[in-house]
């Protein structure tokens, strides 16, 4: 398999496993903390857990290796729940100390993502940057469209809302 279609893989399984991890610790409700980095770090450590298990899946379905997925997903998936354990709680501490907002959170989830992207720079056995690199792009990326849906959404709502005159 060349690279491009290792790479299209490795990005579609990331983000199928980081919805299911964010839709997963929604109906776990993991907030459950009063102090936000310790329940920052548990959420991204869930989130980061199913997103690398995604990921070392990749490796054995490209080989089509049972075993061999098996042992990366797992390895994987402990190298995500560190990565997102340590990333999320910065990614939180980056977006107040910029001052909020879009860049912000743009900047913390780049950061998540790249510390997910070198766990699994490790794990891939790839060049450990491109891992990074990727996640950071990712994580900026996913923030910037969620920013656009919320703002779709806001304006859908405004235009549902009879006017008063």
């Amino acid at each position: 398999m060349n690279g491009r279609m290792r790479t299209y893989y490795y990005a579609i399984l990331g983000a199928i496993g980081g919805l299911l991890g964010w839709q997963l610790s929604d109906v776990l409700g993991l907030s459950f903390v009063t102090n936000l980095y310790l329940s920052e770090a548990v959420v991204g450590g869930l989130v980061g857990l199913v997103i690398g298990l995604f990921i070392g899946l990749t490796e054995g379905l490209i080989t089509q290796n049972f075993v061999q997925a098996l042992k990366a997903g797992l390895f994987s998936a402990f190298l995500g729940l560190v990565a997102g354990g340590i990333g999320l709680p910065l990614s939180e501490f980056l977006f107040q100390a910029v001052g909020a907002g879009v860049f912000g959170r743009a900047l913390g989830w780049a950061i998540f993502g790249l510390l997910l992207g070198l766990a699994e720079g490790v794990v891939g056995k790839s060049q450990i940057w491109k891992g990074m690199l990727g996640g950071f792009i990712g994580g900026a990326l996913v923030h910037w469209r969620r920013a656009g849906w919320r703002a779709a959404r806001k304006r859908a709502q405004l235009v549902k809302q009879p006017h008063h005159r």
